[in-house]
């Protein structure tokens, strides 16, 4: 069945494909398990605004000598500002994150930096997607006076004995399936962290993700940490599990919420964007004839046809189907009003994740939408 053309399978064969990916009772399953025993996130917008400053009371807002000095350290650092260097950059978050730090140490302690008008300036960034850059150089303009270095290959910074392992370990792409997938798990097997720099450095490290801190997302990730046995002295506890503890009973909570939570444009801002799409596409409806379109309760298929590509009109309705039998079959999906986002640029029956509650990896998902139904169980 793998040399099936994925367009002659039978429905039978797509099926079968559908429920050997993550399906919605297997997500719920994992999160059941990781957030069990933990206080619940955000579960409506308001909360979700108020989310950073949850995060600063959690890092130090008991009144017990560990978070008493936490917050005295936290001061000072933003008291006299934070340079910020960061590599695959994307469109600013690592910027963003810190400034909203910055906001709720001001809200929650009255800590505002002297000397410029905000805590954080960047140093450098690295990102070689043509969106990505787009923005890192015009922030530069901005905020640093163009003063900031921008890389746009991360190969680029390496040491050339760096590049030369990265390259000799590379699989070509023209190799096979299986060769690739065998060069990748030989380089994941390169030495940790740990054994290169554990004589000069105190190394911490452990696998956390956005849904283990109560955000619909899965993005799994390694935070790590290293800190400089020459130049720092730790006074923390030397054991990784009791440090894996600690952040855990701080930060992560249990998932409240699904992906329709981050959908927050306004009415107004939905139409200019469907309206832009529509002029993309050479369909040139103006913007009040847009306005009046998604102002009709089953906008749905409209919208699609002035927005949407031939090929994307005919995946959408691969994924309605989808989510319709997994309606059918999952009870958990039964309520009136249910979010399912899925990637119209993808046929229902391709490789990958399968419809989700779940917001996707937007660097793979071009074009998401999100179905739900009405009281009367009706898709739009």
């Amino acid at each position: 069945m793998e040399g099936t053309d994925p367009l002659q399978r039978t429905p039978t064969q797509r099926k079968r494909k559908l429920t050997a990916r993550l399906t919605d009772a297997t997500e719920r399953e994992e999160l059941e398990v990781a957030n069990s025993g933990k206080p619940a996130a955000f579960t409506s917008t308001s909360e979700l605004r108020e989310w950073p400053l949850k995060v600063v009371q959690s890092l130090c807002g008991q009144d017990t000598p560990g978070d008493q000095e936490l917050s005295l350290r936290l001061k000072q650092h933003f008291l006299r500002g934070i340079v910020l260097n960061t590599d695959y950059s994307g469109i600013d978050c690592p910027r963003e994150a810190l400034e909203l730090a910055e906001r709720s140490l001001y809200t929650l302690h009255g800590v505002q930096c002297v000397d410029a008008k905000s805590a954080v300036s960047v140093g450098r960034t690295c990102d070689k997607g043509t969106l990505q850059k787009k923005v890192q150089v015009a922030l530069s303009h901005t905020f640093e006076e163009s003063r900031r270095c921008h890389f746009e290959d991360l190969l680029d910074r390496l040491p050339e004995t760096g590049r030369e392992w990265i390259r000799a370990a590379t699989p070509e792409k023209t190799a096979s399936k299986a060769v690739r997938a065998t060069a990748f798990s030989n380089i994941s097997k390169w030495d940790r962290l740990a054994s290169i720099f554990s004589k000069i450095a105190h190394v911490f490290s452990w696998h956390d993700g956005p849904e283990l801190h109560g955000w619909p997302h899965r993005r799994r990730r390694v935070l790590a940490a290293l800190i400089s046995k020459e130049t720092m002295e730790w006074l923390g506890s030397p054991s990784l599990t009791d440090l894996q503890a600690d952040y855990k009973e701080r930060f992560h909570r249990q998932m409240c919420a699904d992906g329709s939570i981050l959908l927050q444009a306004s009415f107004e801002d939905r139409v200019q964007e469907m309206h832009t799409l529509a002029q993309l596409r050479k369909n040139n409806v103006s913007l009040e004839e847009m306005g009046n379109v998604m102002a009709d309760s089953n906008h749905g298929k409209e919208v699609a046809r002035l927005t949407l590509p031939p090929g994307g009109i005919d995946r959408l309705a691969q994924w309605e189907q989808e989510f319709k039998d997994r309606r059918a079959s999952d009870q958990s999906l039964s309520g009136p009003v249910q979010l399912f986002n899925r990637n119209v640029d993808k046929c229902s029956f391709a490789a990958g994740p399968a419809g989700s509650r779940l917001w996707p990896t937007q660097l793979t998902h071009g074009t998401v939408i999100a179905f739900k139904t009405n009281e009367d169980g009706e898709v739009s």
